[in-house]
């Protein structure tokens, strides 16, 4: 099994071979095409053996009891592995209306030197990287804590959450403003990297620009998740970001408004 799942839209295996072959057949980006699909097969040969997962019954926890939170958290069990691609995704830094959906809204980053400056085709039209499964073994329901524990973000999908499934969930609370205690409480967790050694006025020029995740995300990229625990409805994990080189986050601001609107 190659790790790709199904989104809503999808009704048979031949159709995505298709769209796959056609849109990604021959992608030159040097993390999707050939070298995601066997990326995510040795995911799956190493959730197989520590987790006696059969992808052909579908994602690992159809098998749970759901009021049985124990088996995520046994010793001999590795933390679910987040899929590499989710490091290469780069949001527009124009805010959008909370209400707009723009399905070209993120981007795959190219090299990790250009990271914040270059871009690819809108990460939509790349079929292999959006249907890759999330996490291996695949699970029918995630859920992230970005704030506090009243706050998060809940991703479900029966055959198994996808790349594109997290990204979607994330990019429905971009654009909302954030209250205070919000962006104190993502600066000291997950954005915690964004102000370090930088200097207190650049943290009061910026503050402006870090009202919504967007503008968060816009100087960061993610670089993993931390397990937090797990109840009946799925594992919970807290996101977390590494910052941007500053050059690259500059020049990304300076040639964000030219490069979108040629998208």
């Amino acid at each position: 099994m190659a790790g790709i799942g199904w989104l809503k839209a999808d009704s048979s295996w031949k159709e995505i071979a298709f769209e796959t072959i056609a849109k990604d057949g021959f992608c030159t980006h040097p993390y999707c095409g050939g070298w995601l699909l066997d990326w995510n097969a040795q995911r799956v040969e190493q959730a197989v053996r520590s987790y006696g997962w059969d992808p052909e019954e579908g994602p690992w926890d159809v098998h749970l009891d759901e009021l049985d939170a124990v088996e995520w958290t046994q010793d001999d069990r590795p933390i679910p592995i987040f899929n590499y691609i989710l490091r290469h995704v780069k949001f527009k830094s124009q805010h959008l209306p909370p209400w707009f959906h723009d399905p070209h809204d993120a981007k795959f980053r190219v090299l990790e030197a250009e990271a914040a400056t270059t871009y690819q085709r809108p990460l939509s039209t790349h079929p292999v990287a959006i249907r890759s499964l999330a996490t291996f073994p695949s699970v029918r329901r995630l859920r992230f804590h970005t704030f506090t524990f009243a706050h998060e973000h809940r991703f479900e999908n029966i055959l198994g959450i996808t790349v594109w499934d997290v990204l979607r969930g994330f990019q429905s609370d971009m654009d909302r403003e954030l209250s205070i205690s919000e962006l104190l409480a993502l600066l000291s967790g997950p954005f915690s990297d964004i102000f370090h050694d930088k200097p207190s006025s650049d943290f009061v020029m910026d503050l402006e620009r870090f009202s919504t995740l967007r503008g968060l995300w816009s100087a960061t990229r993610w670089e993993g998740a931390h397990f937090v625990g797990s109840t009946g409805e799925g594992p919970i994990f807290m996101p977390s970001f590494a910052r941007l080189p500053p050059t690259s986050v500059t020049s990304d601001l300076a040639k964000s408004t030219a490069t979108e609107a040629e998208d």
